[in-house]
């Protein structure tokens, strides 16, 4: 192992260590953040750069710049800091995780990993869920009978963690997967048709089972977690990713697309459906109308700070979103309501260049399997871009590192691919 890679694990060490206290900060904990900077110093010294470079980096410094206006124009600075450092432990796992997949192999097993931490994700939403989605049951639905006899199997646990009092929203963990879930269904899709040029392990059957059980397991969850925008992002992403692939029939997948819209929303806002106890269930379109007003408010408060917004997680202080609430049902008008015009520009442009990297190794990269990777992993990202629209897990917001290491897997194959030109 030689100095530069020695360099880049103790990187990754101190952020593991450090990790709890960025998701959870404390007060009195807050020097300890100074690791972060000595390490990257010790790197400046040594290597003559902080980080490896990116097409990114222009987005991702200016997102930086935003982070530290919130620092000066919130009147809490420890209400938000879960939030700044969340950002700011995104991105140092975004870059810390480049160097470390500088080959094939190693991003084989960050791949693995990240089906991993979906597998394990999956499974902690299904046990720490907040109890009132969890015990749901909906009669004249198979619903019930999965609450029942699949859902109750697994323990339920509360762990009390700080805006999540009562339990994970069924919504945030629905949304989270949407990153995961598309890659998953390709890597079967690939293994299913036995087109080796696609494999990304050698042990076929074994592979093929173990993504078979998680797409069950998944499948579940985003079914019981009744969270429509999720259902719609990914059917309407695997639509738009077979149009992409196949473009010949773009028009039937377009059309079915819209039709699939059209039908979802008028059949959920026409049927309702009843709980235990006879209690009336919303339905879409009365979602959409609380939707709708509540990114009017993140309108309102853009138009009045439109270029420094009103500081990160300042938005659920609002009398008209509430602490429950959180946000605004929508990340593009959520980012720019607590981040600003400066701060929306760019979100989006770490999701355009991310975007970009994806279109070009599909029709540029050599290698199959990764091509079918970074195919997977854009969708996540598109997927996840739909479900957005319609809800949000905000900048900062602990599942948020799922979204991260997504982009830095995308960067990384990006990187091995057209390493000229870099």
């Amino acid at each position: 192992m030689n100095r530069n890679n020695i360099l880049d694990w103790m990187q990754v060490g101190v952020l593991v260590l450090l990790a709890p206290l960025f998701i959870f900060p404390r007060v009195g904990l807050s020097w300890l953040f100074l690791g972060v900077p000595l390490i990257l110093i010790f790197r400046w010294m040594k290597e003559g750069h902080f980080f490896k470079r990116t097409v990114l980096d222009w987005g991702i410094g200016l997102l930086l710049i935003q982070v530290l206006v919130t620092c000066f124009v919130v009147p809490d600075i420890w209400f938000s800091l879960p939030k700044i450092t969340g950002v700011v432990f995104g991105v140092l796992v975004f870059y810390s995780m480049l160097p470390l997949l500088s080959k094939a192999k190693r991003i084989k097993w960050g791949v693995h990993g990240f089906l991993g931490m979906g597998g394990v994700f999956t499974l902690f939403g299904v046990v720490g869920v907040n109890e009132i989605s969890r015990n749901e049951a909906y009669l004249g639905s198979i619903n019930a009978f999965i609450y029942k006899n699949i859902v109750k199997i697994f323990p339920h646990h509360n762990w009390q963690l700080p805006g999540a009092e009562e339990g994970f929203n069924p919504n945030a963990v629905a949304g989270t997967l949407t990153l995961i879930f598309p890659l998953i269904l390709i890597v079967l899709y690939a293994y299913l048709k036995k087109r080796e040029h696609y494999y990304f392990g050698k042990k076929r059957m074994f592979f093929f089972v173990l993504m078979f059980l998680v797409v069950v397991l998944m499948g579940i969850v985003l079914y019981v977690s009744q969270s429509v925008g999720a259902w719609i992002a990914l059917i309407l992403t695997m639509i738009l990713i077979y149009t992409f692939v196949k473009a010949k029939r773009k028009s039937f997948s377009i059309v079915l697309s819209v039709l699939f819209l059209i039908i979802a929303f008028f059949l959920n806002s026409l049927i309702n459906i009843q709980v235990e106890g006879g209690k009336e269930r919303a339905t879409l379109g009365r979602k959409s109308l609380i939707r709708m007003r509540l990114w009017s408010v993140g309108f309102e408060v853009a138009e009045k700070h439109p270029m420094t917004g009103i500081g990160m997680n300042m938005l659920r202080r609002s009398d008209k979103i509430s602490y429950k609430t959180a946000h605004s049902h929508n990340h593009l008008i959520h980012t720019v309501a607590e981040m600003g015009i400066p701060g929306l520009a760019a979100y989006l442009a770490v999701l355009v260049g991310a975007g970009i990297m994806c279109v070009q190794v599909w029709r540029k990269g050599k290698i199959g399997w990764m091509r079918m990777c970074v195919l997977g992993l854009g969708a996540g990202q598109l997927a996840h871009f739909i479900w957005g629209m319609g809800d949000t897990i905000t900048l900062g917001g602990k599942p948020g590192i799922v979204f991260w290491v997504s982009v830095g897997l995308i960067a990384g194959i990006y990187d091995l691919s057209f390493r000229a030109l870099y």
